[in-house]
């Protein structure tokens, strides 16, 4: 962390790009060991994962500018961004065709096929992610484009409860609980029941006694229960110390390590 952070006021960027959780991770550690940075950025990008908006706040808080969120995916068939006005992901039909194959109440997958890959074109690929709330044109920027104003993610970062109901995970919260907490994932083997695994800081005192981090694993708990709203009454959640959580071979952190088949629960 601290190569990094010499590195960027050397180097001195106009913007930063990553991964929503390393910068997330990384604007941490800036924080909580109260390191300077310099102020010329003009933007942070952030791609290839959901952003949360406790991702987007402590990015802001600690480099002072506003977060872009970019979705695309290396199939090359769909790609969008945000404008300057919104945070709603704004589809460019320069860069390919978007379908919406309709999964359940207002969720719908997106389907796309791609005009820049000339050399093995996709043709109606279904991308796995899933939105709600479409529309033909950006209320605040007025450019013509397919708009979603919820981008929930992939099919699999859901979760399903005791009643086989698929929820949608969307993480609010409050990003102090993270100050002695490297990275968190939710994971789920059976309907109703929730695997909550937290990475613990390696500078996290050993002397330090159980009871402080109980305190920490009760607040991220708690977050994710407030986050869920009453459907966290319908899960079980059962709370798992490790040494690291292994991202898959794409190097994506995924909040939510899904076992189940989330198809097999919709429409149920």
């Amino acid at each position: 962390m601290e190569k990094y952070i010499k590195m960027i006021n050397r180097f001195k960027p106009e913007y930063l790009i990553g991964f929503p959780h390393t910068i997330a991770t990384f604007s941490a550690y800036i924080k909580n060991r109260r390191k300077s940075i310099f102020e010329g950025l003009k933007g942070v990008i952030v791609y290839a994962e959901n952003v949360y908006k406790w991702q987007r706040e402590i990015i802001k808080e600690v480099f002072g500018v506003r977060v872009f969120s970019d979705y695309g995916m290396v199939e090359k068939v769909i790609h969008g961004g945000e404008c300057e006005h919104s945070y709603s992901c704004h589809l460019y039909p320069q860069y390919g065709l978007t379908e919406y194959f309709h999964l359940q109440d207002s969720m719908y997958e997106l389907v796309g096929t791609g005009f820049i890959n000339y050399a093995m074109p996709l043709i109606r690929y279904r991308t796995g992610d899933v939105c709600a709330e479409i529309e033909t044109e950006c209320p605040d920027c007025r450019r013509n484009y397919d708009v979603i104003h919820a981008l929930e993610g992939r099919i699999s970062d859901f979760l399903i409860d005791s009643d086989g109901q698929v929820i949608s995970v969307h993480l609010n919260m409050d990003f102090s609980v993270f100050e002695n907490i490297k990275r968190f994932q939710l994971y789920q083997e059976c309907p109703g029941e929730v695997d909550l695994r937290i990475w613990f800081e390696d500078s996290y005192p050993d002397s330090y006694p159980d009871s402080y981090k109980d305190e920490d694993t009760n607040k991220i708990l708690s977050e994710v229960n407030r986050s869920l709203g009453l459907h966290g009454d319908r899960i079980k959640f059962a709370v798992v110390s490790i040494d690291g959580i292994q991202p898959p071979s794409s190097e994506k952190h995924r909040m939510v390590d899904q076992q189940l088949d989330i198809k097999d629960f919709l429409n149920h």
